[in-house]
């Protein structure tokens, strides 16, 4: 507390069925990063625009960041996955190293016409909105054997620009 501790095997989706987003808003979420035990090229992040997520169809678009530093941008509708913005480094990325954990605060701006995305406040990537599906349910992604604290995930309405 606060939060929740995500420690996965396969990967998977966390959400919450009521916890939506639309219009222009803000998603936001603090995420610390345990030790990886070699697997650096695992990734996790949030998601945005979730419809049907119980089911074959889902659907929703994902922000990830790698212990490596690097982050993506995805959709993702049924089995099949749309690359909006490609593994690209960034150095606002905070790599976690030894036995110390990694601070990263991923955030998303929905716009009328552009979603922005951030890694610990400062803009890595904008796609225009009719690209992707953003309004739906929002949460977490989290890879293969990642160990992770979220300390929180905060959708505000409007984007705060």
């Amino acid at each position: 507390t606060p939060g929740w501790h995500i420690t996965t095997g396969p990967a998977g989706i966390l959400y919450d069925p009521s916890n939506s987003a639309e219009g222009e808003f803000r998603l936001e979420s603090e995420i610390f990063l345990f030790p990886t035990n070699g697997r650096d090229r695992e990734a996790f992040g949030i998601i945005l625009g979730g419809r049907h997520l119980a089911e074959d169809g889902q659907s929703y678009t994902y922000f990830l960041i790698r212990n490596t530093g690097s982050f993506v941008v995805k959709g993702r509708t049924g089995g099949d996955t749309s690359t909006l913005v490609p593994w690209t480094d960034s150095d606002v990325i905070v790599k976690q190293a030894g036995e110390e954990t990694a601070k990263n605060i991923l955030a998303v701006e929905a716009r009328a016409d552009e979603v922005d995305f951030l890694i610990n406040g400062q803009k890595v990537a904008s796609v225009p909105r009719g690209d992707l599906d953003v309004d739906g349910i929002v949460g977490l992604r989290a890879n293969h054997s990642i160990s992770m604290h979220v300390l929180s995930l905060a959708v505000t309405r409007g984007t705060g620009s």
